[in-house]
């Protein structure tokens, strides 16, 4: 089967590197095969050669792997933006951009939605391809309260002490108002993500004002140009 080639955007080496060394030797090796079966040398969609079964690994190759492994062995944990997990995934039409912080670090935020779900994505500019060097050595590389005291602030709503604490409720708040107002072109984007925050808008009895729609933060493991 031949690999489909990716334009990516945005790849987490952070949460690859933990998400890899968590996989086990053998089904290492295994899943490193599998993802060259069919493949040919000028048509490989991740960079990697095997020889007596080790991998000469690269950051396309690490992901290849850590994506092949969730799907083949978590396949319960991975949902869709609708009806998410532990991990999603989807294609959207989505705008997108980096944000200066309060720390002059970068952030980068990706917005979308579907009929049912409004959706947002953020994670350190640290790890757009061709984006290299915002990241001071000693810095979270993924600074998630930051980013959402940063959208609270490009929104110019009152938020509440999120520089060191996530909370929850007020992310989804500023993600939904994010949703509804941004304005731009957007472009059509492939996802895979870890959640963060869900709220599926279902009244429950002791909610007063149930969202209108269902909201989801979640931060990108890989943001690619979808065809």
């Amino acid at each position: 089967m031949h690999q489909k080639l990716k334009y990516y955007l945005y790849i987490s080496e952070t949460k690859i590197n933990q998400l890899y060394s968590q996989i086990p030797q053998k089904l290492l090796r295994e899943i490193a095969s599998e993802l060259t079966i069919g493949l040919k040398p000028a048509g490989l969609g991740i960079s990697a050669t095997f020889k007596k079964e080790q991998v000469q690994e690269t950051q396309f190759s690490r992901l290849q792997i850590v994506v092949q492994s969730l799907e083949k062995h978590m396949p319960k944990d991975i949902g869709s933006v609708d009806a998410p997990g532990v991990y999603f995934k989807g294609i959207l039409p989505m705008f997108w951009g980096s944000l200066p912080t309060w720390d002059n670090t970068r952030v980068v935020y990706f917005g979308g939605a579907t009929q049912q779900t409004l959706l947002g994505l953020g994670g350190s500019a640290h790890h757009l391809i061709g984006q290299r060097g915002d990241l001071k050595v000693g810095e979270p590389s993924s600074d998630i309260p930051s980013l959402v005291a940063v959208l609270y602030k490009e929104l110019q709503l009152k938020f509440p002490n999120l520089e060191y604490f996530f909370d929850e409720n007020a992310t989804l708040d500023v993600i939904e108002v994010m949703a509804r107002q941004a304005k731009g072109t957007t472009q059509t984007l492939e996802f895979f993500a870890k959640r963060l925050a869900y709220d599926s808008g279902k009244p429950t009895p002791d909610r007063i004002n149930p969202r209108q729609k269902s909201v989801l933060f979640g931060t990108p493991i890989y943001v690619a140009l979808a065809d």
